[in-house]
C-alpha cells in the first residue's frame, strides 16, 4: 500500500527510470521498503501517509 502511494509522490520521480510507470516504480519502492537502510529516506513520507512504526 505504501510504495503504491509513494510511488506518485513528486519527492521519488528521481526514482523512475526514463517513462517507467507507476506500477514498476512501486514494486521497486516496495523492494527498497524491505531494506532498513533504505526505509530511512522513506520515513518522513511515510508518516504523512499514516505509518506508525
Amino acid at each position: 500500500m505504501f510504495g503504491n502511494k509513494l510511488s506518485r509522490l513528486p519527492e521519488f520521480s528521481n526514482l523512475a527510470v526514463g517513462g517507467e510507470i507507476y506500477e514498476s516504480l512501486a514494486v521497486k519502492i516496495k523492494e527498497m521498503l524491505r531494506d532498513p537502510i533504505q526505509q530511512k529516506q522513506f520515513l518522513p513520507n511515510l508518516r504523512n501517509l499514516g505509518f506508525k512504526p
